[in-house]
């Protein structure tokens, strides 16, 4: 029902803010030894850099590395909370920012490691905080009923399964200035609202809210509402079958909560024989959330060697008949509830799709962290309907389609097109057709999502035309299963919790050179993806070649001069020192014996797909 953290926070408005990049020198003035550098609008800070190939700092020196790289004061201090290694082998290491001791809300920093040193680097840093961190005005039991006095209607009726911790907090409110703020986890049962609200300790006053709901060992067989007969690991216990399983993480159990809104008061769903087939009161949903769980946690653990939506194993624990008509299904931050839908317009809302979805809300609070609000709020809902669909793939090659909730629609008619947004009021170009400007419904994160959720199904599929802002695109196929990957990448490995399109497309890209490599099919299709949303410019294959001398020139002989090589797309090199000597080398050192002016040359050559060769002659470089 409640829990109280004191910590900082930065709030956003609802306009889009955009980042800087910068390449080659400029990269260089920012970030010492970078090939790019990309800055944040909003605070001016370093949001992601890239160090060139030959630039090699080791792990160990991650933290005074990234102190140096943000310019941290004395007061701020990085901590490091998560450790993860992925299946290219990189470690990524993700640190906290701290003040005084006290959490900067949504500070963080992700440093990406391969073999011992640093590859790259992004999160959210915020600079220049001059708050004078004092003694609390409020209690953080005070703060607690200012927080439960937001939601209203309320007869009593709140979820106790969360313990009661006040701790000290801090925020920032969008104005410039930072606040010292109690940050307050309320869940009540009816009406049914999980959020965190933010207090300030000084005075009271109700900051800010973020909405924590979101929407939409024994094997036996299951004839299940939505997919057919199907194989289910279950629990043998007193003499019946339960809808359990301890062979996946730290479990897999499916509850019947009976039309009640409480979870105390949940029961097992049980079987005599292990073969699930009783229909009464859609008691097949169960077997379908059941299943579907099942096969959700196989997905993620399977592509991607993730352990539950938490990489850590955590229990995937789903709740079905919730309440009466209750045309929903929503992740609180705990567990997976489903409702029975109204029966006129939609039967339970168990579907796989649907499973995928909600648990892929977990998977975002467990990584991003995407603020479920305006933009993040519409990448955290995208990001949800996109692993629905390709877990859906994954298990339903045959039927699976891009439509979300077409299965429990009575009518046939989805909740969501992927493939045609349009079709049901959402968005496919980002600021396009039906792209909402208003405050609803979080900013319009079941709109907005619309325009992601395109560019996977272009990615996915292939597709080719001209979209609202009047870009002509085509997009080439690379299936759903790398859209998929790169997809996952982008959201557990570099988005944070205030991502806008603008960063997803940047990682995405990332992402898609992380796996493919640079100039690859999968970066251009991914590149061209977002072109046809509205967001960034078509795919360049140009190779441009670029570098600079640590000293260009010397009354000494023999002098040597070390070469860094800045060229982009590049794959082999040829340099001319214009002495008679030449070199192949990416980085070279070379040694000019005699005093005189020389004109240096380097010719880069792109991999094959780039297919371009670029040629800088810096003349009387060297004198």
């Amino acid at each position: 029902m409640k829990n109280i953290t004191l910590i900082l926070s930065f709030m956003f408005s609802a306009l889009t803010l955009a980042a800087k990049e910068y390449t080659l020198n400029n990269a260089e003035k920012l970030a010492h030894g970078s090939e790019k550098v990309i800055t944040d609008d909003r605070t001016g800070a370093i949001k992601f850099v890239k160090l060139k190939k030959d630039i090699k700092i080791a792990t160990e020196n991650n933290l005074s590395w990234l102190n140096t790289l943000l310019n941290i004061s004395n007061d701020e201090k990085f901590v490091l909370y998560k450790k993860e290694t992925d299946q290219l082998g990189y470690i990524h290491y993700r640190y906290r920012q701290t003040i005084h001791g006290l959490p900067v809300e949504d500070g963080v920093f992700y440093i990406h490691t391969k073999d011992g040193y640093i590859i790259s680097a992004n999160g959210e840093y915020y600079p220049n905080i001059k708050l004078l961190v004092k003694q609390a005005g409020l209690t953080g039991n005070q703060a607690l009923t200012i927080a439960k006095s937001t939601i209203t209607g309320n007869k009593g009726k709140w979820h106790d399964n969360i313990t009661e911790d006040p701790t000290k907090v801090i925020v920032f409110n969008g104005n410039g200035d930072y606040k010292l703020v109690f940050k307050a986890d309320v869940y009540s049962q009816v009406p049914l609202v999980r959020k965190y609200v933010y207090v300030d300790a000084t005075n009271g006053k109700v900051i800010k809210e973020k909405n924590r709901i979101h929407q939409a060992d024994v094997t036996g067989a299951a004839v299940t509402k939505y997919n057919g007969t199907k194989t289910i690991t279950t629990d043998s216990y007193a003499g019946s079958y339960r809808l359990r399983e301890s062979g996946r993480g730290n479990g897999i159990n499916t509850f019947d909560l009976n039309t009640s809104t409480s979870y105390g008061s949940a029961v097992d769903f049980t079987d005599a024989d292990n073969y699930w087939n009783t229909t009464t009161d859609q008691d097949d949903a169960a077997y379908d959330a059941h299943y579907s769980a099942e096969a959700t946690y196989d997905f993620y653990f399977n592509n991607y060697g993730r352990n539950s939506y938490n990489n850590a194993g955590a229990s995937i624990n789903s709740y079905v008949h919730y309440s009466t008509g209750f045309v929903n299904a929503f992740w609180d931050g705990t567990q997976m509830t489903y409702g029975d839908g109204d029966g006129s317009n939609y039967t339970a809302l168990t579907s796989t799709d649907v499973v995928g979805h909600e648990i892929t809300h977990a998977v975002t609070e467990n990584s991003a962290a995407l603020v479920y609000s305006y933009e993040s709020g519409a990448l955290n809902e995208s990001f949800s309907d996109i692993f629905g669909v390709a877990i859906d793939f994954y298990i339903n090659p045959g039927t699976a389609n891009y439509l979300m909730g077409d299965q429990f629609a009575i009518s046939g008619i989805p909740f969501r097109s992927m493939s045609n947004p349009n079709l049901y009021g959402d968005p496919d170009t980002y600021n396009g057709t039906n792209w909402y400007t208003g405050s609803g419904d979080n900013g319009g994160v079941h709109t907005n999502s619309g325009v992601q959720n395109f560019w996977f199904y272009l990615l996915a599929e292939g597709g080719s035309g001209t979209n609202d802002i009047g870009n002509a695109f085509n997009v080439t196929s690379i299936s759903v299963t790398d859209a998929a990957s790169i997809a996952y990448r982008s959201l557990t490995t570099y988005l944070t919790a205030n991502s806008q399109y603008s960063d997803a497309r940047n990682y995405a890209i990332q992402s898609a050179i992380d796996l493919y490599g640079s100039c690859s099919t999968e970066e251009i299709a991914t590149t061209n993806a977002w072109y046809a949303v509205g967001i960034g410019g078509v795919y360049s294959n140009a190779v441009i070649a670029a570098f600079n001398a640590n000293i260009t020139y010397s009354c000494t002989t023999p002098s040597t001069i070390n070469f860094t090589n800045n060229s982009i797309n590049g794959s082999s090199y040829w340099w001319d020192f214009g002495d008679g000597n030449t070199s192949t080398l990416v980085n070279p050192s070379h040694t000019y014996s005699s005093i005189g002016t020389y004109t240096v040359t380097l010719v880069t050559t792109g991999a094959a797909v780039c297919g371009s060769i670029d040629t800088l002659i810096e003349t009387n470089y060297i004198t």
